[in-house]
């Protein structure tokens, strides 16, 4: 059976990381944001379809962070705007509050982070 390497992973909300258990600094969701210089935040495609669908929650909805180049790409389309890191932080205090669950991509250097739902 072989593995495959996702594009995605789970990292668990701050709060609800054991004490004994370390977290590696790839992990730690709000170093990542704060090493960006470019960060754009843009509507959960996931979420919009789904409530296209009328399958939708009730979760905030503009909480999908692309980084640098990525960003770029997605405010010149007109799919999302460019945020501040403070700005940043604040939408994911509010996801993480709300029970949303970060999901960089699986990259040592990652250029976007969703915020799921966990099902």
């Amino acid at each position: 059976m072989s593995e495959q390497t996702l594009i995605t992973r789970m990292v668990p909300v701050s709060r609800s990381v054991d004490v004994a258990r370390i977290v590696s600094p790839c992990d730690d969701t709000q170093a990542l944001i704060k090493a960006q210089s470019r960060i754009a935040v843009a509507n959960c495609v996931c979420r919009v379809h789904m409530g296209l669908l009328d399958q939708g929650c009730d979760k905030t909805i503009e909480v999908c962070f692309y980084f640098g180049a990525n960003g770029r790409f997605f405010v010149d389309c007109g799919m999302a705007r460019w945020v501040d890191q403070e700005e940043a932080l604040e939408i994911h205090a509010r996801c993480e509050a709300s029970g949303l669950v970060s999901q960089p991509d699986n990259t040592q250097k990652p250029i976007v982070m969703k915020q799921k739902v966990l099902t």
